[in-house]
This record gives C-alpha cells, sequence and structure tokens, in this order.
C-alpha cells in the first residue's frame, strides 16, 4: 500500500515538471486523487470483532439492515470501524431501534433487551368445568384454561357449553408478564327436574319419551312438556307442566289406575264367604266393584257345606256373573266346611269378678284378656282396706288390748288362656298375692300386723270360663303360698267382631 502511496507522489511531481496542456494536467490531477481517496478508504475499512447480545433469544436482529444469524441470543460479526445501525424485534415485545460505534482495538460487546408486551389468561368456568375457550374467534382449550403468550391488547373472549348460554366477554391483557384470572358463570338453558311415582313399577315418559322407572332426574329445556306415568294394564296418569330455566323443580306423577272391571256373584244358599286369591272378599250375594283386571283363584264356603273354587278372569271394562250351588252331600273331591272361624281373630274378654276365701274375706276386681285358640289374661283383686298396708309390727314383749280385727286382700296374677272348645277356656296364671290380717288397739287408731295370720308370696290360680252367646261366666281356685284357698265367682263378655 506504501510503494502505491509512493509512485502517486512520483506520478504527481513528474506530471507538475512536464509541459504539458493545463487541461490535461487538471483532468490527469483529478483521476490521481480519486484513486488516493479509494486507497485510503480500503486501508481504513479494516474488520473488527462485535458481539451482540439480546433478551429474548428468539428476537430477530437486522445489522445495517440486513438480518443477521441469532445463535441463542447471541450474534457474533466482524463490522468495520465507525456507526452501525440495528433493529431488533420479536412479536410478543417492544421492538427496539438505535446505532453501534465500532472501534478498532477496544471491546465492541453489547446487551439489549426488550420490554415484554404480553400477558397471560387463566379461565375457569362454574357451576360446570369443561365449557369450550375460544380467543379472537380460535378455540383454544376448555375450562380451566390456562393460555400461553397473548399481546397486550384487548382480545374477544367466548366460553360455549351445550346446554349453558354463550358467554363473550372483552378481555384488556396487561403486558410485562401478568396473569388475568376471569371466571364465568354459566346460565343454564335447562332445568333440572325430578319425576316420581308412588308405584315402583311405573314407567316414566316425558313428552313421550322413556325416562326412567319410579323415579328420574335429569335436564329439561324451558317450555311445557306432558309427563305421563304408564304401567301395563293400567290407565296412565298425565301432568302438564312448565318449566323455566335455571329453576329445579321435582314433580309427583299419581299412580296408574289398573283396567277394571266387576265382579258378582250369588249362591244357593247365600251368605257363602268369598275369597278371591286366598283373601276375603265378602258372603253371597256380593259385587265386587271395581276388580283390576287379571286372572284370580276364587274359592266359595259356607260352613256345613262343601267347598268350591275356581280359576276366574277378569277382563277390562266387563262384568262376570257367577252363580254357585252348594251341596251338603258327600262327595269324594270336596271337604265338608267346618266352623273353625272362633279360631280366626283375637276376642276380648273382660269379666268382674267377686271372691271369698275359706276365711271368709271378700274381696273383688277384674280380669282382662285376648284369646284365639290361645290367649292371655290378666287378674287384679283387693278388698279396698288400707289397715293391713297401714299396719305397725307390735313390739316385743309389750301388751296390747284389740278390740277389732280387719283383714286386706290384695292379688295381682297373669297367665294362658286355652280354648279348647268355642263355648270353653281355660286359664292358668301366677302371680303376687298378700292376705293380711291386723288388729287394732282398744281406744286408738293403730293398728297392729297379726304376723302368724298374714299371708304373703307366690299367688297361684286356674279355674274356666264359659261363654253364652256374648257373656262370659268364670270360675276360679286360688292360693297363696299353698297357706290359704279362695273361690272366685266372675261375669262379663267376650267380644269379638262379627266376619
Amino acid at each position: 500500500m506504501h510503494i502505491i502511496k509512493k509512485t502517486i507522489f512520483l506520478t504527481i511531481i513528474s506530471f507538475a515538471e512536464t509541459r504539458m496542456n493545463m487541461k490535461i494536467k487538471h483532468i490527469l490531477l483529478a483521476i490521481i486523487l480519486l484513486t488516493q481517496s479509494i486507497l485510503y478508504a480500503q486501508n481504513d475499512a479494516n474488520p473488527s470483532n462485535f458481539q451482540l447480545s439480546v433478551e429474548p433469544s428468539t428476537a430477530t436482529v437486522k445489522i445495517d439492515g440486513k438480518i443477521v444469524e441469532n445463535i441463542n441470543g447471541t450474534i457474533l460479526l466482524q463490522l468495520t470501524d465507525g456507526q452501525h445501525a440495528y433493529e431488533i424485534s420479536d412479536p410478543y415485545y417492544v421492538s427496539k431501534t438505535g446505532n453501534f460505534n465500532i472501534n478498532a482495538g477496544k471491546n465492541n460487546k453489547y446487551k439489549v433487551t426488550l420490554s415484554s408486551n404480553f400477558g397471560y389468561l387463566q379461565v375457569s368456568s362454574y357451576p360446570e368445568q369443561s365449557a369450550k375457550v375460544f380467543i379472537d374467534g380460535e378455540e383454544v382449550g376448555k375450562t380451566p384454561y390456562t393460555s400461553g403468550k397473548l399481546l397486550a391488547k384487548n382480545h374477544e373472549i367466548q366460553i360455549v357449553k351445550e346446554q349453558y348460554e354463550t358467554v363473550n366477554q372483552t378481555i384488556e391483557i396487561s403486558k410485562d408478564g401478568i396473569t388475568q384470572n376471569i371466571r364465568v358463570q354459566l346460565r343454564p338453558l335447562f332445568a333440572l327436574t325430578t319425576l316420581s311415582c308412588a308405584d315402583e313399577k311405573a314407567e316414566l315418559l316425558v313428552n313421550g319419551e322413556r325416562k326412567g322407572i319410579k323415579n328420574w332426574t335429569g335436564r329439561l329445556e324451558a317450555g311445557t312438556y306432558e309427563l305421563e306415568a304408564r304401567k301395563d294394564l293400567c290407565h296412565s296418569s298425565f301432568r302438564t307442566v312448565t318449566i323455566a330455566n335455571g329453576s329445579d323443580t321435582t314433580f309427583h306423577l299419581e299412580k296408574p289406575i289398573p283396567y277394571s272391571g266387576k265382579l258378582v256373584v250369588t249362591s244357593t244358599p247365600t251368605d257363602a264367604e268369598i275369597f278371591l286369591n286366598g283373601k276375603k272378599a265378602g258372603f253371597t250375594p256380593v259385587e265386587i266393584s271395581p276388580i283390576t283386571v287379571g286372572t284370580y283363584d276364587l274359592k266359595i264356603r259356607k260352613i256345613g257345606y262343601y267347598s268350591t273354587s275356581q280359576a276366574i278372569n277378569i277382563c277390562k271394562d266387563s262384568t262376570l256373573y257367577l252363580d254357585f250351588l252348594l251341596s251338603n252331600e258327600k262327595s269324594d273331591t270336596a271337604k265338608k266346611i267346618v266352623d273353625n272361624s272362633i279360631y280366626d281373630q283375637p276376642r276380648f274378654l273382660i269379666t268382674l269378678n267377686a271372691t271369698v276365701s275359706l276365711k271368709k274375706v271378700w274381696s273383688f276386681g277384674f280380669r282382662l284378656g285376648t284369646v284365639k285358640k290361645w290367649g292371655w289374661n290378666a287378674s287384679v283383686m283387693y278388698n279396698f282396706k288400707q289397715y293391713a298396708f297401714d299396719a305397725q309390727m307390735p313390739s316385743s314383749g309389750a301388751r296390747y288390748n284389740f278390740d277389732q280385727e280387719s283383714t286386706t286382700r290384695l292379688g295381682i296374677t297373669a297367665g294362658g288362656v286355652y280354648r279348647p272348645h268355642k263355648n270353653i277356656l281355660v286359664f292358668l296364671n301366677a302371680g303376687y298375692g298378700f292376705l293380711g290380717v291386723c288388729n287394732r288397739q282398744a281406744g286408738s287408731n293403730k293398728y297392729f300386723l297379726d304376723q302368724a295370720q298374714t299371708i304373703k308370696g307366690v299367688e297361684c290360680s286356674a279355674g274356666i270360663m264359659a261363654t253364652f252367646g256374648g257373656f262370659l261366666l268364670s270360675f276360679e281356685a286360688a292360693t297363696i303360698n299353698f297357706k290359704c284357698c279362695e273361690f272366685k265367682i266372675g261375669i262379663g263378655g267376650l267380644f269379638n267382631t262379627k266376619r
């Protein structure tokens, strides 16, 4: 390079000494000076090392208008000395522009950090999640949803879920990486509806569509619906209801009414007892209405006659007439009916009793009980004298002058009753008995217990009762600790409901 400069210098001197046309000399001199400036410019353009660090590391970097390679946020270049323009940009950051000064022999290291221009969004929904989330018209996920980076600006948010109103919101996203939370209330386009029917087998329908049996809970949109409870061989029950959005409601439907018919049964002789499927249904002549359609086992019987039975079929809205002729003649296929009705239901018995002991002590009381074939009874006897209960114990060695003797009787027993015949009942009881003898001291109201004559302890009794129509006559023998004996007689009644 120095040789070139020297050559140019000598040429200039040579031109100066040479006698040439002045105009030509000026042209040549201009060419020489231009060549010299170019050579000097090339001499000054020797490149220097340049390093640039950028954040974010994904930013796009331009130097002097040209995109340069960015390796994980670091740019390494060789630039000529002097000023160079830069431009750094990223979609989610604020772009920067400016100039670098490159100096040969100096540390040309620079760092540029872009300011964030984005934020985040979290979206949840209630009363249910899994709603679709749209941001600026693009579906991005379902609630609960957390977004990626969103540019700091207004965004149109849309929350969509089936059977709920669509929610539209404009959300302003702040910069500096802030997360914004929104919780969206979904307004239902339905009502949570519960249907029930007391019939265990009733089928539930809504506008003719089957929903369940006996109970159903589900969603119905606002509107008017016809509810139905349906069952085979029955008249359906219906109900028309109006449902409003968000109004949870329970509806009860009546039981379906079975199809029915009528049954008329007569017999000769009359007053025969009718049974349908083993249950009493009345006495002939009888009309049974309504009676549910279906097949029944009908049995007819009367005391002193042979029973008869048959299967019958009741049809919808029809009447079945049956007439039976009962026979009291011997039959190999039928059994003559014996009157055991006295054992079919319990009878309530009550008697009022009077008792006299061998000591000529009278007492009175009552007996209560019930009986079929077997039963129970309880008896209470008392003579309404308190002296023995209130009497004092005589002092040992004391001398008393007694002028009156009194006896108190109390008996409480219970036990079983057996009915060997429709008119005869026998019973056996046990319990507590007390027969107390006391004496009054002459000239006072003090009574002293005669321990020698007083008996108390276990009372046992047994007896028999006879019925005469609805009246009851009882006889009983009782003893206390087997030390005394007394006899009771009572009168009362045996009550029951006929048939």
